[in-house]
């Protein structure tokens, strides 16, 4: 039966905030495309996050992409990968993937207003004191960082700290400041971040007040870093890139009933009879909420039932 009358309608659904709360005011941050990028090489950094001396060997063997001679954007993309070029491919993967999360990043970077404090309350995360000597302040932002955004998963993956400096009139502070992101005091729009005492004795700066600022969020490069280490620590290519001539799919005849077609053959493929013959890596991908982990935890348990078998879980947090 068709219909009359359609009128398409599009919603946001969100929670009606509390009468009884208190909004806390607002930094305004402007969203500024046009921003100069902060690195070592065109301003001084001043950390307040430590770094142990493998982590700082790490970052200088590994050099951001725009630095790195490793790095040739689109060179042999048309390539097939074979055991000759997979290392290099790896390589260039990553380093795509470090300008593809730089380039999200830098569209949070903000100029504007912002007023310190030495305490933070509010009914998400409760009440915070800065230590001494050390201040707070709230960044808006012109993105939405729930886990499904682009902005929103790369600042809870790859984004430790952000850069601030004042807003200066030639736009030439060369000193900028680490200062660290309250993960756990971060809303949809809203940001925290806790001051260091070296950077609020230099810029003279004081609770109550406000100040212009600009803020650069920048990427925690230590990740791409040590996954550069593990490609060049591979011994060979044979298990991660194999010959599939002489691989076998796994054979498994137990019935789950829980799990749909294309978890049903995940499973079979892990916990299945290879008869002692290769098995090629499984690569399992996909949205949210697909049943990745639950597929990937019945498969464990499938397998630690089997005699001599041991299992190695590695995984990332979503903190």
């Amino acid at each position: 039966m068709r219909p009359v009358l359609l009128q398409k309608l599009k919603v946001k659904v969100r929670q009606q905030p509390s009468p009884n709360l208190e909004e806390p005011p607002e930094d305004v941050g402007r969203p500024s495309q046009n921003l100069e990028h902060w690195h070592r090489g065109n301003r001084v950094i001043v950390p307040c996050m430590d770094k142990t001396e493998v982590q700082e060997e790490l970052l200088k063997e590994y050099k951001p992409p725009q630095m790195s001679l490793q790095y040739k954007p689109l060179d042999d993309s048309n390539t097939a990968m074979n055991h000759q070029n997979y290392k290099k491919r790896m390589h260039s993967f990553l380093y795509t993937e470090e300008q593809a999360e730089d380039q999200v990043v830098s569209r949070l970077s903000v100029r504007g207003t912002i007023t310190l404090s030495v305490t933070l309350d509010d009914p998400q995360f409760g009440m915070k004191m800065a230590p001494l000597g050390e201040l707070f302040c709230a960044v808006s932002v012109p993105y939405t960082l729930t886990p499904d955004t682009p902005e929103g998963w790369v600042l809870r993956r790859s984004v430790q700290s952000a850069f601030i400096a004042p807003v200066s009139s030639d736009n030439q502070s060369h000193k900028v400041y680490e200062a660290i992101i309250l993960r756990d005091a971060t809303s949809e729009n809203k940001m925290h971040l806790q001051l260091s005492k070296r950077c609020c004795s230099d810029l003279k700066l004081q609770r109550n007040e406000t100040y212009e600022m600009e803020v650069q969020f920048h990427l925690n490069r230590l990740k791409f870093c040590e996954m550069h280490k593990a490609i060049d620590f591979l011994p060979d290519t044979e298990r991660v890139l194999p010959d599939f001539r002489n691989c076998i799919v796994p054979v498994n005849e137990i019935e789950y009933p829980k799990l749909n077609a294309k978890q049903h053959a995940a499973i079979d493929f892990i916990v299945g009879d290879s008869d002692g013959r290769g098995v090629a890596p499984l690569l399992i991908y996909g949205p949210f909420g697909t049943g990745k982990t639950f597929t990937l935890a019945t498969a464990a348990k499938e397998l630690v039932r089997q005699p001599h078998t041991r299992v190695l879980i590695c995984t990332l947090t979503n903190r």
